[in-house]
């Protein structure tokens, strides 16, 4: 019989210890999303907002919805496969399919803001894929915007909680936004915009991977707008700058999007700006400005050839990106596939807590179970059923960040910090509580995560010379063994 979990990260009780720790008031998380009490309703765990709705608090809070899994009841599952066919049919530019899956999908635009918003935003896609006029893009991005930004057109305060998600409409509403001042006046306000914008994401929640995500389009349209209508230096100037920042972010995250873009702009601009000064006038500064845009044209001329060669579109045509998410499973598939991984019968597994016929249904995914037996099944299972983003299986919230930090140093090959956090999390993680290898870090064997821990610690310190690609087959080797048997 399988152990069963140590801690119940339910949803309510991670979004309250994420709010404390980012000293965040409810009003900031509800703000546009729904009403004060409805959050307090979230937070006491009387109400499971939908899935689109948790990812968007959480989002708002800077934490990283990607990369991790979420368990989801049979309806919740059968919309979350309706919207990756929708994104996957954007992404392929099959409209007539993408057409038709949003029609279908409409059915779930009044379950909350957040999901009519989404509507708007694959709406959007689509006229600018297609080339719609802005007459037909315009009044889809305002009732995008409006549905959760009511600050629309004022400073973004830092008070203010936005997703990426959000932050992207933003730019894209600065940008179609109908403007009946004078030339100069609208380039200004849109200018002034997005510097608004791109000053909110430096100074936000958001990590550097999120921020990736929205800042360097901000700066491209910037520059684009720049490059369009000015003749100032000091403009020139000040693309340049956000360029060159643009791209060092997309650089630490190990991101592209934009990246085309960003390059191309910063060329036109440093050879504006080489053009306006005088031979002998400011050599450094020209000196300077030619040595950092060659070191990107050469990164540009590889990443080119690589786009070439595996027929991928070098520019961000969409930004479906945004909305991918992270992995999600059906409970019924979870419940059956743990209970066959640990030789339980029906009878076994749903003794005490729901009928046979119960269970089976659930199984067979031709039933929504209710919410109480479906956390008695997963915690005889060693679940952990209504919040199963973390990596590992705890209530603190900064062992739950150490993890994270951990898988990001390994994937950046930054291998020293890795080692400290692996052995700081060792120190603060109990080792003992039995996971499936669907739940990402922690396998079966109740020692496999120390194994992992410290054969990689040994691995880095005696093994230096070899690459990333040995020293992940070196650790599947080990993960196997215990922290003994693989020393």
């Amino acid at each position: 019989m399988p152990g069963h979990t140590k801690d119940e990260i339910n949803f309510h009780r991670f979004l309250n210890a994420t709010r404390q720790l980012h000293n965040v008031t409810l009003d900031q998380v509800c703000e546009g999303l729904c009403s004060r009490s409805m959050m307090l309703r979230i937070e006491s765990g009387d109400r499971l907002p939908e899935k689109q709705m948790r990812d968007r608090i959480l989002s708002r809070m800077g934490v990283i919805i990607e990369g991790y899994e979420d368990y989801l009841s049979i309806d919740e599952y059968e919309q979350w496969e309706l919207r990756q066919k929708l994104l996957g049919s954007i992404e392929r530019k099959e409209f007539v399919k993408a057409e038709q899956y949003l029609e279908k999908y409409r059915i779930y635009e009044k379950q909350n803001v957040v999901e009519e918003q989404y509507c708007k935003a694959m709406e959007l896609m689509l006229l600018q894929l297609q080339n719609a006029p802005l007459a037909k893009q315009q009044p889809v991005i305002e009732r995008a915007v409006k549905l959760t930004m009511s600050h629309i057109g004022n400073h973004l305060s830092e008070k203010v909680l936005l997703s990426e998600q959000e932050l992207n409409l933003l730019i894209e509403y600065v940008r179609l936004r109908p403007y009946n001042g004078k030339p100069e006046e609208e380039f200004r306000w849109r200018c002034g915009q997005y510097k608004d914008i791109m000053n909110y994401i430096e100074h936000s929640r958001l990590d550097s991977f999120c921020r990736a995500k929205v800042y360097p389009k901000a700066v491209s349209y910037l520059c684009e707008k720049i490059l369009e209508k000015s003749d100032r230096v000091e403009d020139w100037k000040e693309g340049i700058e956000a360029c060159n920042q643009a791209i060092e972010l997309l650089r630490d995250s190990r991101r592209l999007y934009y990246f085309i873009e960003l390059v191309a702009s910063l060329e036109k601009l440093v050879n504006k700006y080489e053009a306006y000064l005088d031979e002998d006038d400011k050599q450094g500064e020209r000196n300077n400005f030619r040595e950092g845009l060659e070191e990107k044209l050469a990164w540009r001329d590889v990443i080119m050839e690589l786009y070439t060669e595996y027929q991928v579109t070098p520019y961000m045509e969409h930004f479906c990106h945004l909305y991918w998410g992270m992995e999600s499973y059906c409970i019924g598939d979870i419940i059956r596939t743990r209970r066959q991984m640990f030789g339980m019968t029906k009878e076994q597994l749903c003794e005490g807590i729901c009928g046979i016929k119960t269970l089976t249904r659930l199984e067979l995914k031709q039933a929504k179970t209710q919410m109480p037996i479906v956390r008695a099944l997963f915690k005889r299972l060693g679940l952990c059923a209504e919040y199963i983003r973390a990596r590992v299986i705890t209530s603190d919230y900064e062992v739950l960040k150490l993890a994270e930090e951990c898988v990001r140093y390994e994937n950046n090959y930054q291998m020293e910090e890795w080692i400290w956090r692996l052995k700081e999390l060792e120190q603060k993680l109990c080792m003992d509580i039995l996971r499936t290898d669907e739940q990402s870090v922690l396998e079966a064997e109740p020692n496999a995560k120390v194994a992992v821990l410290y054969a990689t610690a040994y691995l880095y310190e005696h093994r230096e010379d070899a690459d990333h690609k040995s020293l992940t087959l070196s650790l599947r080797a080990l993960l196997s063994g215990s922290r003994k048997e693989a020393f």
